[in-house]
């Protein structure tokens, strides 16, 4: 028999507490002289010992209970010694196939040689042994294999385009040793190159594994580790008819890297750059790709980028980047004003936006609120009001067929008072919010927005916003709003109001802005962040898109590149395909065809050499040495951890 928590035994010595209780509970005589006791004796007697028996059955009771309290809280286990014929070796082995292992070393990669040493751990296992095998990129599990079986499985593995689990190990092997026989010995064998990205696991596991041996061999080169990988790539900039590509390059290894890399379009080389990188060196390489090399502008461009082939693994030389490149897109804006120049900042803004990017123009115009009617709307894709006046009562319908149809509308507030107008278009569905009362005090936005998926907004222009710290320009006035059961909130001043609210309306949508574009309500449109903040306001903009995923990620494509404002730039739609398994294209089946890059996973090959020492303490964090040394003191069996390194 042995305890889980052999320490609780010490609670056994709390029985002198009963014990000295009874003798000093104990009652003392005092004679007293009494007549006539010959008739009392026989019952005194009688009574006495019926007491004394009592009081030491007690006492037996309470020391009883105190013993199996500490009994039970020690966790007893009683050992059966097994039957010889019961008793069994179980193996768990965990074979690392990710990409990382196709390095190739001394004529072999380092796959072959963990399935040679998988093989000979096998061959020198008992006939009878009973073997489970996990591989580490899938984590599935096969069990209950004899010898034979075991080596079938192992030849027949091959390596996957993904990264290792460690995970999937460890929760397996906790799992199935759980349910082991009495007296099976468990054995664990970790085979694997041990990388960063694995060592990086073993922080992460909760539950630990337990086994009567673990054993781990790191598959190793001798020599200076020779590779270097395209870690990412994306399309930068589409200027004068060229395409600027950004290129991360990673010399993973030992060894200076002299390398050409070059880019591919219908196996068509378009442009290419010298590479020289230091060992453990990390840099970004520009191609530019003309115009010329690309049959359609407006199309998704599947670009290859390759790296020449002069190191020890080429899975990573290679990098699938597929680019969409925006159309020219002509937005007109509508600036309505109360009074003359009023919207002259508004339109400085939105000129300055438009000179920087050159995929969209924006063509703005201003008009009077007097000569606004329908027909003004007609020509129109962006609708931008500084308040709410009376003058538009009769445009409630008119707006409201204007969003529902693409437009987008946005509405500032100042700080006079409303009429029934905000009433009527609130009615018509035409304001995201209601303005209801009107506090002038101080307020100070958000530094950021409630969340950055808003598909009404550009990502980038709302992250620009926020560095402009607008949660330091202190507004003089606001409104409290209430908004459609359908509306947004995109962003929140400090004390909860809502600043921005957006909804969508039809094909179109509806912004409303919770300040000024004068200074009656703040100076935010008169500070640096104007720009970012009619940026944020104007939409999703033109820009490339690149597509280019990892294995086992699910990819998403857009429909298209191109966003018209009157074709919903926020109804663009997606299609999602399904998990793709190794590096290479993926494609919609309908048109327009539009492709995906799939790679390896960031990091997965970063051969940069592991000391033993390094794999030693990540294992033993991940509780597995810990664990083992922990119930070798309690457990009087033969436990232990060893680890080799293989060389060739």
């Amino acid at each position: 028999m042995s305890f889980a928590a052999w320490t609780f035994l010490l609670g056994i010595a709390a029985v002198a507490g009963p014990v000295m209780a009874h003798f000093l509970a104990k009652p003392r005589y005092r004679r007293v002289p009494f007549t006539m006791l010959q008739f009392l004796k026989s019952s005194q007697i009688e009574s006495h010992s019926r007491r004394n028996l009592r009081d030491l059955l007690l006492l037996l009771l309470r020391c009883t209970i105190i013993v199996l309290i500490a009994f039970l809280f020690a966790q007893p286990i009683i050992f059966r010694k097994a039957k010889s014929s019961d008793l069994r070796d179980v193996y768990y082995l965990g074979l690392d196939d990710s990409a990382s292992m196709g390095y190739t070393d001394g004529g072999d990669t380092y796959f072959k040689k963990m399935k040679d040493s998988a093989v000979d751990y096998i061959v020198t296992a008992k006939s009878d042994a009973v073997f489970n095998i996990c591989t580490l990129v899938s984590g599935n599990w096969n069990y209950g294999l004899s010898r034979q079986q075991a080596l079938a499985q192992v030849q027949a593995l091959n390596l996957k385009s993904k990264r290792a689990d460690i995970g999937a190990l460890i929760s397996g092997l906790t799992a199935s040793t759980k349910n082991s026989k009495p007296g099976d010995k468990i054995y664990a064998y970790l085979i694997s190159d041990f990388t960063g990205n694995m060592l990086g696991q073993f922080l992460n596991i909760q539950e630990p594994a337990i086994a009567d041996n673990i054993q781990y061999k790191i598959i190793s080169s001798s020599k200076a580790i020779n590779n270097a990988s395209i870690v990412t790539a994306g399309a930068s900039d589409f200027k004068n008819n060229r395409l600027s590509i950004d290129v991360t390059i990673n010399n993973n290894g030992q060894t200076h890297q002299s390398r050409s890399l070059y880019a591919l379009i219908e196996s068509k080389k378009t442009a290419s750059a010298n590479i020289e990188l230091n060992p453990g060196q990390s840099k970004t390489f520009p191609l530019i790709i003309e115009a010329d090399s690309i049959k359609d502008l407006h199309s998704s461009i599947p670009i290859e980028l390759i790296l020449t082939p002069n190191d020890n693994l080429r899975d990573d030389d290679k990098f699938y980047l597929a680019v969409q490149l925006p159309n020219q897109i002509d937005r007109n804006v509508l600036l309505v004003e109360t009074e003359k120049d009023e919207m002259f900042l508004m339109e400085t803004a939105i000129k300055s936006i438009s000179e920087k990017n050159p995929n969209i123009t924006y063509n703005v115009r201003r008009l009077p609120f007097e000569a606004m009617n329908s027909a003004s709307l007609n020509r129109t894709d962006i609708f931008i009001c500084p308040k709410i006046p009376d003058t538009l009562t009769d445009m409630a319908k008119p707006l409201s067929d204007f969003t529902a149809h693409g437009g987008r509308a946005i509405f500032f507030l100042n700080d006079e008072p409303l009429s029934e107008t905000a009433s009527k278009l609130f009615q018509q569905k035409v304001l995201a919010a209601l303005p209801t009362k009107y506090l002038k005090e101080q307020a100070n936005i958000e530094i950021s927005p409630i969340s950055e998926q808003f598909t009404g907004f550009d990502r980038d222009a709302m992250k620009a916003l926020a560095n402009y710290r607008i949660d330091k320009i202190a507004l003089n006035g606001y409104w409290n709003c209430r908004p459609l059961p359908e509306s947004a909130c995109v962003w929140q001043f400090q004390n909860g109001e809502g600043f921005i609210y957006y909804k969508k309306q039809g094909n179109g949508s509806s912004t409303l802005v919770n300040t000024s574009v004068d200074n009656s309500l703040g100076s935010l449109l008169k500070s640096s962040a104007s720009v970012a903040l009619c940026q944020c306001l104007l939409g999703a903009q033109n820009k490339i898109l690149n597509s280019s995923f990892a294995c086992d990620e699910r990819i998403i494509l857009p429909l298209r590149s191109e966003l018209s404002v009157r074709d919903s730039a926020e109804n663009v739609s997606e299609r999602s395909t399904q998990y793709a398994e190794r590096p290479g294209w993926v494609k919609t089946l309908s048109e327009p065809i539009i492709y995906a890059g799939v790679n390896l996973p960031a990091g997965e090959t970063n051969m940069a050499k592991i000391e033993t020492r390094e794999v030693e303490n990540a294992v033993s964090r991940g509780v597995l040495i810990a664990l083992m040394c922990f119930i070798g003191l309690i457990f009087p069996k033969n436990r232990n951890m060893r680890g080799r390194v293989i060389n060739p």
